[in-house]
């Protein structure tokens, strides 16, 4: 889940906010990211661009990586 948040003691030129992300990588370590809007779009054209990439979830995703 992403959540947005407040810059707090902001560069007068930096974004007023980020979005939020907390994950765990290899070894069940938890790591936490910021992300900036336009971060977060050009990950979101990458996503359309590599559709293929993107892990199926659930049943029905399941279902159709058998085809």
């Amino acid at each position: 889940m992403i959540t947005r948040v407040q810059n707090k003691d902001k560069h007068h030129r930096a974004c007023p906010f980020y979005y939020y992300m907390k994950d765990k990588i290899d070894g069940g370590y938890k790591q936490n990211y910021l992300f900036t809007k336009d971060e977060l779009i050009v990950a979101r054209q990458r996503a359309l661009k590599n559709s293929e990439d993107i892990p199926r979830s659930g049943l029905i995703g399941w279902f159709k990586g058998l085809f």
